[in-house]
């Protein structure tokens, strides 16, 4: 394998493991997951979302006004670049923390290959990593990771001896194989390899 680099891409605000484990019964049966893709709330603003957090209609009304602030326009990405603008969401929308944690991401970039053009430039803050969860393939949109919801039939599920306690890789080297072969039947590119922390401000 040749060398490659770590791209930052930026915070997510993914939906806590425990909502999505109870959402469905392959929540349930797949065990904890804190990958990327847990349904960011601005790139998934349908309301059967929000069903899954338990809100009251008024809180989802307030909830949908902010994220059309922020997000006026679909994102190629989920990721959000500016941690102020992180922080800003999460204080109107979940002032608790109930609902939403914090990623940071990396993608690991193969050295031939041409660095991606549809993350913007992270304005990179004091990372206080919290924790190490894994490498995860998926979306830049994080709505498909070839993990959590594996399509095709020699990916269909991910034996759990090769996840680690996260619920994703533990090696880069296990990523980008399943990558290729997620690609090989899957051909809907970009699925990228993403280096997935805990965050905390």
């Amino acid at each position: 394998m040749g060398g490659h680099f770590a791209l930052p891409v930026g915070y997510l605000v993914a939906i806590k493991t425990e909502i999505v484990q109870a959402s469905s019964s392959w929540g349930k049966s797949f065990g904890p997951y804190l990958g990327v893709d847990r349904l960011p709330p601005y790139a998934c603003p349908e309301l059967e979302f929000w069903s899954l957090t338990g809100c009251s209609s008024a809180q989802v009304a307030k909830a949908l006004m902010v994220l059309d602030t922020h997000f006026p326009e679909p994102k190629l990405s989920a990721f959000i670049s500016d941690l102020q603008v992180v922080k800003t969401l999460l204080n109107e929308i979940d002032p608790d923390g109930r609902l939403f944690e914090i990623l940071f991401c990396e993608t690991l970039v193969l050295a031939e290959d041409s660095p991606p053009t549809y993350y913007q430039p992270v304005v990179l803050d004091k990372v206080k990593h919290a924790c190490f969860y894994g490498y995860d393939v998926s979306w830049p949109t994080c709505n498909h990771s070839a993990i959590f919801q594996p399509a095709k039939a020699r990916t269909r599920r991910i034996p759990s001896s090769d996840l680690n306690q996260f619920g994703l890789l533990s090696e880069f080297g296990q990523a980008l194989d399943l990558r290729n072969l997620y690609l090989q039947e899957y051909p809907y590119p970009p699925f990228d390899v993403f280096r997935v922390h805990g965050f905390a401000i």
